[in-house]
C-alpha cells in the first residue's frame, strides 16, 4: 500500500511539474505574440511614414522644378 501511495505521489509530483512548463511554455508563446503584433504595428507605421515621405520628396521635386523653370524664365 505504501508503495502504491508513494507512486501516486511521483504521479502528482510529475503532473504538477507538467503543469507548470506548460504555464511557462503558454506565457512565453504570450510574449512572442505580443513582441510580434508590436512589431507589426511597427512594420506599418514605417510604411506610412514611407508613404509620407515619398510624397512630401515628389512634392519638393516639382517645386524645385518649378522655380528652375521660373528661374530660366527671368533670365
Amino acid at each position: 500500500m505504501k508503495e502504491l501511495e508513494q507512486s501516486q505521489q511521483v504521479l502528482e509530483n510529475v503532473k504538477t511539474e507538467l503543469t507548470n512548463e506548460n504555464t511557462k511554455l503558454k506565457n512565453g508563446n504570450d510574449e512572442l505574440t505580443n513582441k510580434i503584433t508590436g512589431l507589426a504595428t511597427e512594420k506599418d507605421n514605417l510604411t506610412k511614414d514611407k508613404e509620407n515621405l515619398t510624397k512630401d520628396l515628389s512634392t519638393a521635386k516639382t517645386q524645385a522644378e518649378q522655380t528652375s523653370q521660373k528661374l530660366k524664365e527671368l533670365e
